[in-house]
């Protein structure tokens, strides 16, 4: 989990967190790839799926291995161990925020092919390539994003994202389809999302650790 790891790191937390966020947009890229692939082959239209996800083991496998190798974080095996409920307190706070989050990730990687499909009317190959480019802009953000907000601090990064989301998403949704708007607000909506790592570990106490980093994204799921 992402908890660990913003333990294990005592600087350039957003940095580092912002790299994790790539790394859900890089697995996104890789399907957007195949499902294009796939779709544009008519004869694996209706098996694609299976393909996708069969293709998918390969970093379930690799996941496993990682979470067999981990150690607990220093700073969590010297700290003061106590009940994590107390450390609870702002678990409202962040559900809040987390609310505005995930709504912005729904509004992006999850809704987008929708709307190209279903609003645009777009083929299923041509869905998959804008996807694609629509994600692989949000790799460098999240990158960006995570790494300003080491200087600027989360509060002040974390309002600007979500006013930057926000225009981005008002230029592609009312200004007119192109790959140029489709990679704008790729860029622009994932910039709050970097923040997600580095601002929940840094919300709790460490006694407190996944239980306060989970709750507020168990209440959204």
């Amino acid at each position: 989990s992402f908890t660990t790891a913003m333990e294990s790191v005592r600087k350039m937390r957003g940095l580092f967190g912002g790299i994790m966020q790539s790394g859900t947009l890089i697995g996104f890229v890789i399907v957007d790839l195949l499902f294009a692939y796939f779709a544009s082959i008519p004869s694996l239209v209706l098996n694609s799926w299976r393909y996708i996800f069969a293709i998918g083991v390969l970093p379930a496998g690799l996941a496993v291995f990682i979470r067999s190798r981990m150690t607990e974080p220093k700073i969590y095996v010297e700290s003061k161990k106590d009940n994590p409920i107390k450390g609870l307190k702002p678990i409202w706070q962040t559900i809040l925020v987390m609310i505005g989050f995930w709504m912005m990730i729904y509004a992006g990687p999850q809704f987008a092919p929708v709307f190209f499909g279903e609003y645009l009317h777009l083929s299923q190959a041509e869905i998959g390539k804008y996807a694609f480019y629509m994600n692989l802009a949000g790799i460098p953000a999240m990158i960006i994003a995570g790494g300003i907000s080491d200087f600027l601090g989360r509060k002040f990064t974390g309002i600007g994202y979500v006013i930057l989301a926000t225009i981005g998403a008002g230029i592609f949704y009312f200004s007119g389809f192109s790959l140029f708007t489709v990679m704008l607000f790729g860029f622009l909506i994932n910039f709050p999302s970097a923040l997600t790592p580095a601002y929940l570990a840094e919300r709790f106490k460490t006694f407190s650790r996944a239980t306060g980093v989970d709750s507020p994204i168990m209440e959204l799921s």
